[in-house]
């Protein structure tokens, strides 16, 4: 699943600035609630993300950051509404369905700040950020290979993502656009 939230505002190709601290970081969106049997990515690209969980984890991540979380056996957490109300908020959140001798894994959470997302410039101004997966510090250690970038091209432009042979068995492309300056993201 892929749930995109808020308007895109930012300047294609650099991280968005960072809106800072909110005055309470208790303050979540979204209550405790539980889940069981998959991995969660939420990929912050404007605002602040913020996160708290049954294994007494409790985080804020930066724009361009990454919050995963494994569900596996089951874990209670709370999220969201970790940016100032004046601030622009957009991103991802994915779910990831586990394979079955995955499901009863041990519950882990982390998150990776937006200088520890490998990054790569093309000679035509396209970034594409490895967010999950191979070649990411997002569950790095699934047996499963996958990986989850983003892609931002500037018009008129293209960009060639060479995967290893094990990781074209499925392709998924979500394609948006940032109306704003009409640059088209995927």
């Amino acid at each position: 699943m892929c749930d995109e939230w808020g308007t895109p505002m930012k300047t294609l190709g650099e991280i968005a600035p960072d809106p800072g601290p909110v005055k309470n970081p208790n303050n979540r969106a979204v209550g405790w609630h539980p889940h069981r049997g998959f991995d969660i990515i939420s990929y912050i690209k404007e605002g602040r993300g913020n996160h708290a969980d049954s294994l007494g984890n409790q985080e804020e991540v930066r724009p361009g950051g990454v919050q995963w979380l494994r569900a596996g056996s089951g874990i209670e957490h709370a999220e969201g509404k970790s940016h100032p109300d004046e601030s622009n908020k957009h991103g991802f959140q994915l779910w990831i369905d586990l394979s079955s001798d995955m499901k009863m894994d041990k519950p882990q959470y982390g998150t990776v700040q937006p200088e520890d997302i490998p990054e790569i410039r093309s000679d035509t101004g396209g970034v594409l950020r490895i967010l999950g997966g191979y070649g990411s510090n997002v569950f790095p250690e699934r047996s499963d290979e996958f990986q989850i970038s983003d892609c931002e091209l500037p018009p008129h432009t293209t960009y060639e993502h060479v995967l290893p042979a094990a990781l074209v068995d499925t392709i998924l492309v979500y394609a948006y656009v940032t109306l704003l300056s009409r640059n088209v993201c995927t």
